[in-house]
């Protein structure tokens, strides 16, 4: 929650975040690469693709972009995931793995089952 000029205080928007307690303090919009989904939000999360260093706080950008070969398909602050069996990612930040030429994943399975 933010508070204006009047003491009243309002929660923060999707996008922003409010950590600390205390009516100086205004909303702050989410770092690159985060957002917040919830109203009156505490922090922000990765957005999917992405992820903060270890031991980073809620202020700081979400820089790390999954490698290729990984992929992170939901947001939050989560490290990527290596890719399933005989598929693979061709870029950074990726959202999901493709299967490789020769292999296929059953329509309705998830992004992490692997390709057969």
């Amino acid at each position: 929650l933010q508070g204006d000029d009047d003491g009243i205080c309002e929660a923060c928007m999707e996008g922003e975040y409010k950590a600390l307690q205390g009516v100086d303090d205004r909303c702050i919009v989410c770092p690159e690469n985060s957002n917040s989904t919830d109203v009156g939000a505490l922090s922000c999360d990765c957005l999917d693709g992405y992820y903060r260093a270890e031991n980073e706080g809620v202020d700081t950008r979400c820089t790390i972009a999954c490698n290729v070969g990984e992929y992170k398909h939901l947001q939050g602050d989560d490290e990527c995931i290596v890719c399933p069996e005989n598929s693979n990612s061709t870029g950074v930040g990726t959202l999901s793995c493709d299967c490789l030429d020769g292999y296929y994943r059953v329509e309705n399975n998830m992004v992490d089952t692997r390709c057969t």
